[in-house]
């Protein structure tokens, strides 16, 4: 017979593996469907200077999506190859689209693009 702790321990086990895999084929989907913004407002800067804090509350209080960080960009950065011209910056945006299909984008990484950013998004707003 199994231990009621266990079992409970179990059950907790695969609910959170279910949830994980729902949460993942979400954002699969919602990649797949998602549009570029062209006009968005993007924040950049150094990290540790509280734009996440600013823009989580700007886009909170005006009822508008937000990008804080490029997630795809965690684990398999590619800004270095838009920096060196490797990588063009379209397929990069493209790369993100989910994240650049909000109406404020925060990524301090952009920093290193904001050259060449007005040139994709010649409507939007730097802060």
């Amino acid at each position: 017979m199994v231990h009621p702790k266990r079992l409970a321990w179990l059950a907790q086990r695969v609910k959170n593996k279910a949830d994980a895999t729902f949460n993942k084929i979400c954002v699969g989907v919602k990649t797949v469907t998602a549009q570029i913004n062209p006009n968005p407002i993007i924040i950049i800067g150094n990290q540790k200077s509280g734009a996440t804090a600013i823009a989580a509350l700007l886009a909170d209080m005006a009822g508008i999506s937000v990008t804080l960080d490029l997630r795809k960009e965690i684990g398999n950065p590619t800004y270095h190859l838009v920096v060196r011209g490797i990588l063009p910056l379209a397929e990069f945006i493209e790369r993100n689209k989910l994240a650049f299909s909000a109406k404020i984008i925060k990524e301090p990484n952009l920093t290193l693009l904001y050259d060449r950013l007005p040139e994709y998004f010649p409507g939007s707003k730097f802060v």
